[in-house]
């Protein structure tokens, strides 16, 4: 039960829809075990009424009821995928089921007419038995669903308080109250099955429910701590982890890996100017600049990240100190086309460090750190240019000599 509930992917319907489908397929899944039963107990039944009234009257009785037997198992059987909750033939599976449980309660209930005063009273005790026990057999099986279960017990109801009225040849008062007892202590604990299950159902239900919440607050969560909520990039702790996996990669097959440190020039002028939502929109166009460099979207091999306030950072696996300079140089060639946001004109400049793995640095603090270097020395010599540390000195490419270097 708690397997085919977590199967339930339409969150949106409404609890009373969910669980009466579910109940729907619980009586499915549980009819064809009662209705064997049943049967069974139908030859039984013919047995000991051919031995004292023929063979004639009880054959058709029995192959009435199997054939309504027969009927219900083939509406189980070929229903269709029950366990799909889009499955348009479960509600008038479930029709039809209701009408042959109806058709299958008077035919159980009819064996009362072979109750007959002058017959063994051994069979006459028999008969009632199984007359009045038929619905305690089937109460597990049919109160998950009241309309199966009432269209299969009230024929024997009746069935049974016409025998109090008509056949019972002393005692009829007693049998009438008796029955009419019988029939209101099996609705009631019907009914208390079913509230049973049906609670049981709506807490899996409600469980199921604040399970994915919670997977959708650990994922927003999850989202919260590592991905900047301005650009989408990776964030700081985000991008180290990976860094540290990159190194980690790239020591092993022998590459290098080419880390490139961005920063905005003179970005806190423009939030002062302009505005926090013009500098977010000049960060956002920077992360799009960044992602256009790399070739689109990110991929496995390369990672881009906002590392701080208005500084960026790439790391590129697999990249010569070269492809690392021509990279650089469209960056600062994309970043420096004047933007329009509104009616304001921005001509923002940006200035990039580059550190190389393994030559510059083998750790992920001391690659950072040399690149943060190189940035600064950029800065100080006039900004909107790359610089390249390399064997602990700083130097300068002139962006006109870019394509010399590479």
């Amino acid at each position: 039960m708690a397997d085919r509930i977590e199967r339930l992917p339409d969150s949106d319907r409404p609890h009373a829809e969910i669980i009466d489908d579910e109940m729907i397929r619980l009586l499915f899944h549980n009819g064809a075990p009662a209705l064997l039963a049943g049967l069974l107990v139908a030859v039984l039944v013919y047995t000991v009424l051919s031995s004292y009234l023929g063979h004639t009257q009880p054959a058709i009785w029995l192959s009435l009821y199997a054939l309504l037997a027969l009927g219900r198992l083939v509406i189980v059987k070929f229903a269709g995928d029950l366990g799909d909750p889009t499955n348009t033939q479960l509600r008038p599976a479930i029709h039809y089921y209701t009408m042959t449980s109806l058709l299958s309660g008077i035919a159980w209930a009819s064996l009362l007419l072979f109750y007959t005063p002058d017959s063994p009273v051994i069979a006459q005790l028999f008969l009632l038995v199984v007359v009045s026990g038929v619905p305690i057999s089937a109460l597990a099986a049919h109160s998950v669903y009241p309309p199966v279960f009432t269209a299969f017990a009230l024929p024997i109801f009746l069935g049974l308080m016409a025998w109090a009225v008509f056949g019972a040849s002393d005692f009829k008062p007693q049998f009438l109250g008796l029955t009419i007892m019988y029939m209101i202590l099996l609705i009631t604990s019907a009914r208390a099955y079913y509230r049973s299950m049906h609670d049981a159902l709506l807490a899996r239900l409600r469980n199921r429910e604040l399970v994915d919440m919670l997977s959708r607050a650990n994922r927003e969560l999850e989202t919260l701590a590592y991905i900047d909520p301005v650009t989408g990039l990776a964030n700081r702790r985000q991008f180290q982890r990976q860094l540290e996996l990159a190194l980690q990669t790239c020591q092993r097959q022998e590459q290098t890996l080419a880390l490139l440190l961005v920063d905005l020039d003179h970005f806190k002028e423009i939030n002062d100017s302009y505005g926090h939502h013009i500098g977010d929109r000049l960060l956002q166009r920077t992360a799009e600049c960044l992602l256009s460099a790399l070739g689109g979207p990110r991929t496995a091999s390369s990672l881009a990240a906002r590392y701080g306030g208005d500084e960026f950072i790439l790391a590129l696996p697999d990249t010569s100190t070269g492809q690392a300079v021509q990279l650089g140089e469209t960056i600062l060639q994309e970043l420096s086309t004047t933007v329009t946001f509104g009616d304001i004109d921005c001509s923002p400049t940006a200035t990039i460090g580059i550190a190389m793995f393994p030559d510059d640095a083998r750790s992920v603090d001391k690659l950072t750190r040399h690149a943060d270097m190189a940035m600064y020395a950029a800065k100080n010599l006039g900004r909107n240019r790359l610089h390249v540390y390399n064997s602990g000195e700083i130097r300068s490419v002139d962006p006109a000599a870019a394509e010399a270097v590479s």
